[in-house]
């Protein structure tokens, strides 16, 4: 890990080349509370996001109830190649933070291929059948992973009564559990559903959320207590972008012109894709991280709705 540093004491100069700061916080960076102790991580809890991008993590003071380090770590590697095994496993070695015992550790896996069945109607022995029904399951489409090497998994999302099925890398699986071997894994979508319903359960309104990753996004659709759609997209263009959510605003019968939409993860509010999301849909607003948690004062160059995810990730595991 690097050495800790904000972004007002670096002064800027780390993201000097990048089009604006936000855009910065996609590629390597860290940044770590003075008070932060590695000597005793029996004091913290760990939440890691993988993608065939990147790793991601950050460290909860749990007994403060306060984040002290975030960190990116960002893939050289070829787009559509799955996560780098290799690659992983150096980092997870050499990373003082990410070899730590510390007294929880929770990880979500990051990709489109995930569906939910009502708990009603899931039958274990049927996983393959629910997940073909809804996911294609071409190799394409699951980062040129072959199936043998794939393994199911499945999380609960008691607000729902659903299940969130979804395929997991048994190689990537394998690496956490050598380092980390009761680490609780979910798929990112589990968390994220599951914590926006804990956020808005008191809300008795229409709310757009919109979910921004790189090359991909997510919609959901809360009205009064209720998840009403969540769907992924994978987009290229800021048009494929904005079509998708007008398209679920037709369907859903919203008004673009007044529907409530709040936008999380990591768009940076300067990109051709907010403009144009800003074209159509009008009253936007720009998520606050989870209001559970204290944050490091390291994190204020840290747009506030970025890794929104990642630090609502302690909430659901």
């Amino acid at each position: 890990m690097s050495a800790s540093q904000s972004l007002q004491e670096s002064g800027r100069s780390i993201f000097e080349n990048t089009d604006s700061v936000s855009t910065a916080f996609l590629d390597n960076f860290s940044l770590t509370d003075r008070s932060f102790d590695i000597s005793k991580p029996q004091k913290y809890h760990l939440s890691i996001q993988l993608s065939d991008r990147s790793i991601t993590y950050c460290v909860l003071d749990v007994e403060r109830n306060k984040y002290l380090v975030i960190e990116n770590i960002k893939f050289n590697k070829a787009l559509g190649a799955g996560i780098p095994v290799e690659v992983m496993q150096d980092a997870f070695r050499d990373n003082e933070v990410l070899s730590a015992k510390f007294k929880s550790v929770s990880a979500a896996y990051v990709n489109n291929q995930a569906t939910l069945v009502p708990v009603a109607i899931y039958d274990k022995s049927k996983a393959e059948d629910f997940l073909q029904l809804n996911l294609d399951s071409d190799k394409k489409t699951i980062g040129l992973v072959i199936p043998e090497s794939l393994e199911f998994g499945s999380d609960t999302i008691r607000e729902l009564k659903s299940v969130n099925l979804y395929q997991f890398p048994e190689n990537v699986k394998k690496t956490l559990r050598q380092i980390h071997p009761k680490v609780v894994i979910k798929h990112h979508s589990s968390i994220l559903i599951q914590s926006a319903m804990l956020r808005y359960k008191n809300q008795h309104k229409k709310l757009l959320l919109v979910h921004f990753r790189k090359d991909a996004f997510e919609i959901l659709v809360i009205d009064d207590n209720q998840l009403m759609l969540y769907n992924s997209f994978s987009c290229q263009s800021k048009e494929d972008f904005v079509y998708y959510i007008l398209f679920a605003c037709e369907q859903l019968s919203l008004n673009p012109e007044t529907i409530e939409t709040e936008i999380l993860g990591e768009l940076d509010r300067h990109s051709p894709f907010y403009s144009m999301l800003y074209t159509y849909i009008r009253n936007i607003s720009v998520s606050k991280r989870p209001a559970n948690f204290e944050y490091s004062y390291q994190f204020e160059d840290l747009p506030s709705h970025y890794y929104y995810n990642l630090f609502s990730q302690y909430l659901c595991v």
